[in-house]
């Protein structure tokens, strides 16, 4: 699968991190790209996990798309869709990708993803992730 570097939200981001929420290393910024995603032809946020998730404890990982006034992802942020807490035993390198749909409506200018560490502090844990218009699902 061909990925568009202006899309990729995460390229191999390490989430080995205490318990808390981590953004993703990108945004899209929706003012270059405009701004009515998700409206028309459905478009995903595919994560794929590049390392095996551990944890010393009950570690879960949930993922969200999000969107914010600003590229970090910190300011006016909201949560647009979520994943349930996954637990780390359930994310081994080369599982089937998460797919998150994108609904439509966004309002803010940037869209990236937050990664959200439950239950235990993760030892390992590598992720890249992108958006899609296309899944692909013979994996």
């Amino acid at each position: 699968m061909y990925v568009d570097r202006g899309l990729l939200l995460s390229n191999a981001q390490v989430l080995a991190q205490a318990v808390g929420t981590y953004n993703s290393a990108n945004a899209v910024d929706l003012m270059t790209v405009g701004r009515d995603v998700g409206r028309g032809e459905p478009i995903y946020a595919v994560v794929v996990v590049d390392q095996a998730f551990a944890s010393a404890g009950a570690a879960t990982l949930a993922i969200q798309v999000v969107t914010a006034d600003n590229a970090a992802l910190t300011i006016n942020t909201t949560v647009h869709v979520q994943t349930a807490p996954i637990a780390v035993a359930a994310l081994p390198r080369g599982r089937v990708p998460i797919v998150l749909a994108i609904p439509p409506g966004i309002a803010r200018r940037f869209l990236g993803l937050s990664y959200v560490i439950g239950g235990a502090a993760t030892t390992t844990g590598i992720v890249t992730a992108f958006l899609a218009v296309d899944v692909q699902t013979n994996w």
